[in-house]
């Protein structure tokens, strides 16, 4: 008769045992494995959508050419963003919408129109697993993939508590409450002519003629006195916008002389309603200033040339044709290197510039196409800046942050001497950043 050792026998069972034991433990490894890498893709995931949907929310009311700008900063956002190592896969007005987020009940609603739209939608949904990345356990199970979704709607809200300061919102900017015209006319009245524009957003117009270096300065004060035209700019009665889009009449947008002296007064009155501004630059009404308060530009329509032409340069300007002011820094406002015909600005204070005691802020340059290409500025006080078309070349909209110890702002274009020969002019439209919050 034979017998078997039992310490065999029990040496065997341990070992199977050991196997069921450690399979067991790698199979709750695994899973574990499993779902904390789902549960950190849904975290990267939600990431993503909630810093797509801000992003996106900031320039909800900017557009260029028909084209909503939240579009493209949603779609860089995502593009910059990876979920479990891979690109996120999401198709824009489909998973990326813009619309109106109603506050009392708490509905969002799609919109095709930028000026209607104060929030954006990100819906997300993302595979983890394959793509020669596989789960652990799962594909034992038959799945080789678990799908994680991630929404986000992140609305804008506008302080449009703001002021006219008394000038009938398109007056001649001495609080008096008179049309631009001087009439006693109060075009803020006339709801015929006003253009509906909405909250957080101002548009103007902003004919060639306007110089920056006369921003602030009274009537008669002369600018580029000693040009080789020997035909000085100089301001006359200051024009303030009020961002609403009255109907005014830009005459002839300008005659174009060829320099010929002493012809500044009929060039100025072939302006119509804008005629008494003479060179002065458009002060931005209704738009409150404050310091650190970003500004974003865009809608940039219309087109400007320095002399009598039919051609028509956009708001980028000629950019094969780099100038500064003739007159250098002028009435305590700096010079600046930039492509002629194009839109630029300057920040200032209450007083006029050049008694207001600062110190003439350095020239900024912008001769070179990168040196144009910022995605934030910070211009200085009474320090001309550069808006052109207000986007940078891969379409991302340019931020312009206001500096200390400003109140107003005014938009004018580029040349060298002589503004009031220039022909054209731009609709210019700002927008100021709202109160951004996460909704939902």
């Amino acid at each position: 008769m034979m017998y078997q050792d039992k310490r065999t026998q029990v040496r065997g069972s341990v070992m199977v045992y050991s196997i069921i034991a450690v399979t067991g433990l790698f199979a709750i490894g695994s899973l574990a494995l499993d779902y904390g890498r789902v549960q950190v893709a849904r975290a990267e995931l939600q990431d993503a959508a909630d810093a797509a949907a801000r992003h996106a929310v900031t320039v909800v009311r900017n557009e260029l050419s028909g084209q909503i700008a939240a579009f493209h900063h949603a779609n860089q956002s995502l593009n910059e963003n990876r979920v479990d190592g891979q690109q996120i896969s999401f198709a824009l007005g489909q998973d990326v919408r813009v619309g109106r987020w109603d506050a009392r009940t708490q509905v969002f609603t799609p919109t095709n129109f930028a000026d209607e739209a104060n929030a954006v939608q990100v819906v997300l949904n993302q595979p983890v697993g394959g793509n020669g990345r596989p789960l652990s356990l799962l594909p034992l199970l038959g799945r080789d993939q678990v799908r994680v979704r991630a929404s986000a709607i992140a609305r804008i809200e506008f302080d449009e508590d703001v002021v006219l300061n008394g000038n009938g919102g398109g007056g001649n900017g001495n609080g008096n409450g008179k049309g631009n015209n001087g009439n006693g006319n109060n075009d803020n009245d006339d709801d015929e002519d006003r253009i509906e524009v909405p909250d957080g957003t101002y548009r103007y117009w902003v004919p060639a003629t306007s110089n920056p270096w006369l921003a602030g300065m009274p009537a008669g004060t002369v600018a580029n006195a000693n040009n080789p035209s020997r035909n000085p700019d100089f301001a006359g009665t200051g024009f303030k916008d009020n961002g609403k889009q009255i109907k005014r009449n830009r005459g002839t947008d300008g005659e174009g002389s060829q320099g010929t002296e002493g012809t500044a007064e009929s060039n100025y009155a072939a302006w119509g309603d804008y005629a008494p501004k003479k060179a002065s630059p458009i002060e931005a009404g209704t738009l409150r200033v404050r310091p650190g308060q970003t500004i974003t530009f865009d809608a940039l329509n219309g087109g400007a040339n320095n002399s009598n032409s039919s051609v028509r340069f956009s708001a980028d300007g000629n950019t094969g044709w780099v100038i500064d002011n003739f007159g250098g820094s002028e009435n305590g406002i700096s010079n600046i290197r930039s492509p002629i015909n194009a839109v630029i600005a300057v920040f200032i204070s209450d007083g006029r510039p050049d008694q207001n005691g600062t110190v003439t802020p350095s020239v900024l340059d912008f001769s070179s196409a990168s040196s144009r290409d910022f995605q934030t500025l910070r211009p200085q006080r009474n320090q001309v800046f550069f808006i052109g078309d207000g986007r940078r070349d891969n379409g991302e909209i340019q931020q312009f942050v206001v500096p200390e110890g400003v109140t107003r702002l005014f938009i004018g274009t580029m040349d060298g001497w002589e503004w009031s020969n220039n022909v054209g002019g731009f609709e210019v439209t700002a927008h100021v950043r709202g109160n951004i919050a996460t909704v939902r």
